[in-house]
């Protein structure tokens, strides 16, 4: 089998480096920016450049995907503005009150904050679920699922 030939976008460990330098370069802008312009104005400029850039990329993809992408519009709109537009809308405001360090230790968190969560989360369905097999009520069955909706945004924030 012939070897690869080496260029930059084939080195792991370069392009991990630039997402980490990219990512933190978000916060320290963000905060010099963040006083001047609004939290929504801030995130919406973000985004909209993170799309110029990478749609002549993702263009053929998104082509040969489109039935799929039509279908699904509502979701994927829902799932990105939850997700991404209003975590960053929140990580803006937030450094309007501390410094650019405190934003990037508290986002590096997030990941722990989902494990936790979210086992926190499956281990009360796991002892449900175990009462359901007695005879309890399955979870799925219940009305009350504000909990579970409080995790969900707890954990993408």
């Amino acid at each position: 089998m012939a070897a690869r030939p080496y260029t930059w976008h084939t080195s792991p460990y370069l392009l991990l480096s630039l997402t980490s330098f990219f990512w933190s370069l978000n916060w320290v802008i963000g905060r010099a920016i963040v006083g001047h312009v609004s939290p929504f104005t801030l995130a919406f400029v973000r985004w909209l450049v993170a799309v110029a850039v990478m749609l002549p990329f993702a263009w053929p993809q998104i082509r040969a995907h489109w039935p799929s992408i039509r279908r699904n519009w509502k979701t994927i709109v829902w799932l990105g503005a939850w997700g991404t537009g209003l975590h960053n809308v929140f990580a803006y405001y937030g450094l309007q009150f501390t410094t650019g360090n405190n934003g990037v230790i508290l986002n590096s968190a997030i990941p722990v904050m989902i494990i936790v969560l979210g086992w926190g989360d499956l281990s009360r369905h796991h002892h449900a679920r175990a009462g359901a097999r007695r005879g309890g009520v399955h979870p799925r069955d219940r009305r009350d699922r504000k909990s579970g909706d409080l995790s969900v945004v707890a954990s993408s924030s």
